[in-house]
């Protein structure tokens, strides 16, 4: 797969870069994280990969575990360093799971007891609910395969 070439017009790329402003909490060699200009809580923070990809598949493995790497030093450490009784992690990969910006990123949002934010399965208890399937067949099918 070819490595997708960093955008000119994508703000993460910039940020990624340098070239755009940010309050930088952690970075790495390929992921870079920073705070959320529009938070929905207290140390919300954005983990991006440097190299541009608007989606996971179009990053190379590297590249997606450096993101997930960065988030998982960071969940414990954010939410010592504020106090939070939790912390939500979050990837919209498509328009169909909301995302916005288009530029992987992995969203640590820091949760307290009574905020109102209510669990991840909140977001899809208005929608439709898959079908009844045999589980055990859905499970054969998705089983990840021998790397």
């Amino acid at each position: 797969m070819a490595k997708p070439r960093a955008d000119p017009h994508c703000l993460f790329c910039e940020i990624a870069r340098g070239t755009s402003p940010s309050h930088r909490v952690a970075e790495g060699p390929r992921a870079v994280a920073f705070l959320d200009i529009h938070p929905l809580s207290r140390g919300h923070t954005v983990v991006i990969p440097k190299a541009h990809g608007s989606s996971l598949s179009d990053l190379s493995a590297a590249d997606r575990a450096a993101v997930f790497e960065l988030g998982d030093a960071l969940a414990v450490h954010l939410q010592e360093a504020i106090g939070s009784d939790g912390l939500t992690l979050g990837l919209n990969d498509g328009a169909a799971a909301g995302q916005e910006v288009w530029h992987v990123h992995l969203h640590l949002i820091p949760r307290w007891v009574g905020d109102g934010g209510g669990p991840i399965h909140y977001a899809m208890r208005q929608s439709k609910r898959p079908p009844v399937e045999d589980l055990a067949a859905l499970a054969k099918k998705l089983q990840l395969g021998p790397r």
